[in-house]
């Protein structure tokens, strides 16, 4: 019951949100949360590849920590911000035993952020999995660094870009339907990129993907990573060079069956199942072989099995569907939901997208400017935060409180989203 309330309460800020100072994105309304108690964030630590990640926060999600080149090893990096320097030239590194300073070309609504998410220890970003994360059963929740940024808006973004929801090229608009923009993001305003040249960059996007998906490797979900990306900081022609790049990886969830094999029997020991009619033996005959552990390899045909029993049913209402079905279905049911689960990497489907990034960074380089910066970053504040701890907090103290949506009015991350009719 508490949950369908606060569900009713999410509809009915989707209605308010839509009618005052509401953000568009494409033809979806973002529902603001900020002034409620539905607004949240992640307190988490990502572990990419187990099941409960994948199927809990998944999201966004950057893990690394930056390792210095030959040229910088073993010495100490200093960071220094200068609140009257421009924009995008404010924060400055150095290193014990070089000459000089470099600039860290971020402007503020990215740096901070960024280096506020690098504190936090946490590594999810982003995840549209908030009901299961916490009670208040807002759908999407942020890091407390990204909540109600500009930086935190890109990002959930990008988390949508395979979704199918929006376009790829879109970015959200005010209520008077102007594009939000950074200043330093005017050059990436969408009308800037030519139809043709977003209708085609989208269809080589989708097809590509959808071919994969269809004849080669299904996925069941996908996290835009850094997970096993190697990030570097060195100096290259006297200046700061980060690299590495975040990727969309795309994964496939498989159920240990001999573990779904003892569930099951669990199950219908606590609970035994009316008598199967003939028609049905050779379930029976499966079910009675799960005891022996010989026969364990039957989890997966049972399973497949009542999977196909059930497959005309899925529109039906409960009460059609046979009682001694209705069992059958929910045992198995059960007995997935409390099986192991392992995550396989679609290592395929992640490589050839990987390599069509170029595409998405033409037709919405906004978002992926700010991704790729986001991780980046993070990546390189981890590594001042662990080389130098006291510049490190030293530095955090001189960016507390300053502005971080460039001045952008009524910006709010959304804890929702809802399709206009």
């Amino acid at each position: 019951m508490k949950g369908l309330l606060i569900h009713l309460l999410l509809m009915l800020s989707i209605l308010c949100s839509a009618q005052k100072n509401a953000l568009i994105l494409g033809n979806l309304v973002l529902v603001d949360g900020t002034h409620s108690k539905l607004r949240k964030a992640i307190f988490t630590t990502a572990k990419v590849g187990t099941y409960k990640f994948h199927n809990t926060v998944g999201g966004v999600s950057f893990e690394q920590t930056a390792q210095p080149d030959a040229s910088l090893e073993n010495k100490k990096p200093f960071l220094s911000y200068n609140a009257a320097a421009p924009d995008g030239e404010r924060l400055t590194v150095s290193f014990s035993g070089i000459k000089g300073s470099y600039k860290v070309p971020l402007p503020d609504w990215q740096m901070i952020p960024t280096a506020f998410f690098a504190q936090s220890g946490n590594n999810a970003v982003v995840s549209i999995f908030g009901q299961n994360i916490d009670t208040t059963y807002a759908p999407i929740v942020y890091d407390t660094a990204l909540l109600n940024t500009l930086l935190g808006l890109r990002i959930f973004e990008a988390d949508l870009l395979y979704t199918g929801r929006i376009n790829y090229w879109d970015l959200p608009k005010n209520a008077e339907g102007k594009t939000i923009l950074a200043k330093s993001e005017t050059k990436f305003a969408p009308e800037s990129i030519p139809d043709s040249l977003k209708e085609y960059a989208a269809s080589v996007l989708d097809g590509t993907l959808g071919n994969i998906q269809n004849t080669i490797e299904a996925y069941d979900s996908y996290i835009l990573t850094d997970h096993d990306m190697p990030v570097f900081v060195s100096l290259v022609n006297e200046d700061l060079s980060i690299s590495g790049e975040p990727y969309y990886l795309f994964t496939k969830f498989s159920i240990d069956f001999l573990d779904y094999a003892q569930q099951f029997s669990k199950i219908i020991k606590a609970r035994p199942l009316s008598p199967l009619p003939d028609s049905l033996k050779h379930i029976e005959k499966m079910i009675k072989e799960l005891s022996d552990i010989e026969y364990s390899w039957q989890g997966k045909n049972l399973m497949v099995s009542i999977n196909q029993l059930a497959f005309p049913y899925q529109e039906a209402d409960s009460a059609d569907v046979p009682p001694v079905l209705m069992q059958l279905f929910l045992a198995s049911y059960e007995a997935i939901e409390a099986s192991r689960k392992n995550v396989v990497f679609n290592k395929l489907t992640t490589g050839i997208m990987e390599q069509l990034t170029p595409y998405m960074y033409v037709i919405n380089p906004a978002v992926v400017t700010a991704f790729v910066n986001t991780m980046r970053y993070a990546a390189f504040f981890r590594y001042v935060k662990q080389n130098n701890p006291q510049n490190w907090l030293t530095f955090l103290t001189s960016i507390k409180g300053k502005e971080k949506n460039d001045g952008i009015k009524d910006i709010y991350t959304p804890i929702d989203h809802q399709r206009q009719e």
